[in-house]
């Protein structure tokens, strides 16, 4: 058992090895990601406020919201 463990660290060890000495390159700042918050306006995300007047607007009724979040 002990034997197996050893020849498993060594082989392990000579594969991470040649990787150590390796050049990392970094990416530039202009392929990032858009912001969370700017993905959610993509996909058609509405603020409570926008919301709220979409609906009056569409149904022509006024919607009260409550002021406390019930438990």
């Amino acid at each position: 058992m002990k034997r197996n463990i050893c020849i498993m660290l060594i082989i392990s060890c000579a594969l991470v090895t040649p990787k150590i000495g390796e050049t990392v390159f970094a990416t530039s700042n202009h392929n990032k990601p858009p912001a969370y918050e700017e993905t959610l306006f993509e996909i058609g995300y509405q603020s409570v406020e926008e919301a709220l007047k979409a609906f009056e607007h569409q149904s022509n009724q006024s919607l009260k919201l409550p002021v406390k979040v019930p438990l």
